[in-house]
C-alpha cells in the first residue's frame, strides 16, 4: 500500500534499505526500462491498483531513490505492465489489455487502445509480435499487438485452474496455473497455443526466467528452480 522500496543488494549478504518509498495506492507489478548506457537514468512502470500506470525515473544523483513522474491512467484496475517501443502494455483487471502511449507521457493522459478479453487480467508477457495475458480462471490469452493501435484476439487457452503468471521465452509461454503448477504451452503459432506439459509446483503464484534458461517459481511457502527445456 506504499509503493515501492528500494535495497542495496551489491553485497548480497549485508543488503540494506534506502529508507526511501516511491508513493503509490496500491503498488502491483512493475517494469524497468534499463537504459544500454549505465549512465543513464532507468524508468521504471508502475501498475497500480488505483486505475493507472505511474512512471518514475531513476534520480541519477542520489542512487537508490526515484523521480517522481506522471500518472497515466487506465479503465480499470492496472496489475501488470510491459513497456516496449513508445507503449506500455497493461493487464487490466476485468478490461482485458489497455496500451498506453508513453513515448512522451504527461499526466493524465488515458488509453490509445483496448481489448476485452476473458476473465482477470492480472499479468502480461510480450513476445515478438503478441502480448499473452494470464486471465485468472480464463486461462491464456493471446493477443496480437504487431499494430499496438489496433490488438486483435488471436486465442484463448483454458489451463484448467486459476492462472495466475506468465513469461514468454523461447517460443513458449511459461505460465502458473494455482492447483496444477507450471504450464509449458507452446505459442510458435499464436493462433494455435498448445499445452505442451505441466509440472507439478503447488502454491505456485509467480515465475521469471533468465536469457539461459534457468526458471525461478515462487510458492505460497519457498522457491522452486528448474532448468528450462521444451518438456519440463
Amino acid at each position: 500500500n506504499e509503493g515501492l522500496a528500494s535495497f542495496d543488494v551489491t553485497d548480497p549478504a549485508n543488503a540494506y534499505s534506502f529508507q526511501a518509498g516511491a508513493t503509490a495506492i496500491v503498488a502491483r507489478r512493475f517494469f524497468i526500462d534499463e537504459p544500454s548506457d549505465p549512465n543513464e537514468a532507468y524508468t521504471l512502470y508502475l501498475a497500480e491498483d488505483w486505475k493507472g500506470v505511474r512512471i518514475f525515473e531513476e534520480a541519477t544523483s542520489d542512487p537508490g531513490f526515484l523521480d517522481a513522474g506522471v500518472f497515466l491512467e487506465t479503465a480499470d484496475k492496472a496489475y501488470d505492465v510491459q513497456v516496449r517501443g513508445g507503449y506500455a502494455f497493461v493487464a487490466d483487471d476485468e478490461l482485458g489489455l489497455t496500451v498506453l502511449d508513453v513515448s512522451d507521457p504527461e499526466l493524465g493522459d488515458g488509453p490509445v487502445a483496448q481489448l476485452d478479453s476473458p476473465g482477470d487480467a492480472v499479468a502480461i508477457a510480450l513476445g515478438e509480435d503478441h502480448a499473452y495475458i494470464a486471465g485468472s480462471q480464463h486461462g491464456l490469452t493471446v493477443i496480437d499487438v504487431s499494430d499496438p493501435l489496433a490488438p486483435t484476439l488471436s486465442a484463448q487457452l483454458g489451463l484448467g485452474g486459476e492462472c495466475v503468471d506468465v513469461v514468454f521465452f523461447d517460443g513458449y509461454a511459461l505460465a502458473i496455473v494455482r492447483g496444477l503448477g507450471l504450464c509449458v504451452v507452446d505459442v510458435s503459432d499464436p493462433e494455435a497455443p498448445v499445452l505442451e506439459s505441466t509440472l507439478t509446483c503447488p502454491g505456485g503464484n509467480g515465475l521469471c526466467v533468465d536469457d539461459d534458461g534457468l526458471v525461478v517459481v515462487a510458492t505460497d511457502t519457498d522457491l522452486r528452480i528448474f532448468r528450462y527445456e521444451p518438456t519440463l
